[in-house]
């Protein structure tokens, strides 16, 4: 999610030839599916749903769900629930992570410590995706960003 943050408003200006303020309140609007995501999730862990299955989940369906945005032209049909479902995945791996964070740490005065990495890890996502995903973007590679978000789960 951080990462398409970052890169989604570019890639969709440029393949559908619209300004960036449009793209940006597309995603903007999108980002709700976040939300969603994240409450579904604390729903479903609350329920006994297995964490490891919920990733699993998310990494095969955040993956379809880029491939399929860009291997697209950037129609909206195509990428508005392609987006969708990649943010509420986005969502849904944010809370299950965060949930998982007091059974991680080896002390609980370390839950601090973990919350701060795990948010300088999201900064530093938010930093590099753009780095690696916009050269291939402008030069049409959508089979290389796809490549990508594979070998990263979709996140």
């Amino acid at each position: 999610g951080f990462g398409v943050n970052a890169v989604f408003p570019s890639w969709y200006a440029m393949a559908r030839g619209t300004d960036l303020a449009s793209a940006s309140s597309l995603l903007a609007v999108l980002n709700l599916a976040m939300i969603a995501g994240s409450l579904g999730a604390g729903v479903l862990l609350s329920r006994g749903a297995s964490p490891t299955r919920l990733l699993l989940v998310v990494a095969v369906v955040s993956t379809v769900a880029a491939g399929v945005m860009f291997a697209s032209d950037g129609a909206p049909v195509a990428v508005v629930p392609c987006l969708a479902a990649w943010l509420v995945c986005s969502g849904v791996s944010i809370a299950v992570v965060t949930a998982a964070l007091p059974r991680v740490v080896a002390s609980p005065t370390q839950g601090a410590a973990a919350a701060g990495l795990l948010s300088q890890m999201a900064a530093l996502t938010t930093f590099v995706t753009p780095l690696l995903w916009l050269p291939m973007l402008e030069r049409g590679s959508n089979i290389g960003a796809i490549r990508t978000i594979e070998r990263s789960g979709g996140a």
